[in-house]
């Protein structure tokens, strides 16, 4: 768990990565699962902003 709370900016990043890359490729894919994989990645980058940056600010992150 240590690991995801260390580099969770990147491992979104890597996710996000890998999604456009199955949407490139993979054209059969429905629209609306598309739609809910990017929701989804905007929700996970607001959880890796709201524990990113107060690591950075000497802030307590919040508890999930």
């Amino acid at each position: 768990m240590e690991f995801i709370k260390a580099h969770s900016a990147r491992i979104l990043a890597v996710v996000s990565a890998a999604l456009a890359l199955v949407v490139y490729y993979v054209p059969d894919l429905p629209d609306a699962l598309i739609y809910a994989f990017a929701v989804a990645l905007l929700g996970g980058g607001e959880v890796t902003q709201r524990v990113v940056v107060p690591a950075r600010r000497n802030i307590p992150p919040l508890d999930f």
